[in-house]
């Protein structure tokens, strides 16, 4: 059995979406909201990755990503922003 992949974004909507495209994909999903819940999550469950948003409401991906190199060492991660600017200026 394949550990499930950690989906840990606070918008509800966007990390339903990620949820329902990685389990109709057969793969199974845990959420969290924060890195507080994403780091309790951990506590009880192995995981074979973990998608995070960069903004989070007590800190950033970047925290997911740095706890779970110390905890989790092998386990990849990825973090997406919540915006992505536009390189290019936008026409008139």
């Amino acid at each position: 059995m394949i550990n499930p992949i950690l989906v840990v974004d606070d918008d509800p909507g966007f990390r339903k979406l990620l949820e329902t495209i990685l389990a109709g994909e057969g793969y199974p999903v845990e959420t969290a909201a924060k890195v507080a819940d994403a780091r309790r999550l951990c506590s009880s469950h192995s995981f074979s990755l973990v998608i995070s948003d960069l903004k989070l409401p007590d800190g950033d991906g970047l925290d997911v990503q740095k706890w779970f190199a110390e905890h989790a060492p092998k386990l990849p991660s990825s973090s997406s922003p919540a915006s992505v600017p536009s390189p290019l200026p936008s026409m008139p």
